[in-house]
């Protein structure tokens, strides 16, 4: 997951780099309306997936209660 974000936020950081070094140039590929647009879109998009799995750790989370934690080795279930 940490790859995930780290790989966003480069991309991110070079599409700004890129606006600001054709702006430099004079060169508009796109305005800086559509940065703000993208931005507000992934991070809405952020919030949404810590969210659901914030839900989704608190509904389907108790399995730990399952196993037997005094069995050697790996995890064995409980009878």
């Amino acid at each position: 997951m940490k790859y995930v974000v780290a790989f966003i936020v480069t991309l991110l950081i070079l599409v700004t780099l890129t606006y600001f070094v054709l702006q430099t140039w004079d060169i508009e590929l796109f305005e800086a309306q559509y940065l703000t647009k993208t931005y507000t879109t992934i991070g809405l998009l952020a919030v949404g997936a810590f969210l659901l799995t914030a839900v989704i750790a608190l509904f389907f989370g108790g399995n730990r209660n399952k196993y037997d934690k005094n069995a050697p080795g790996v995890a064995q279930k409980r009878l």
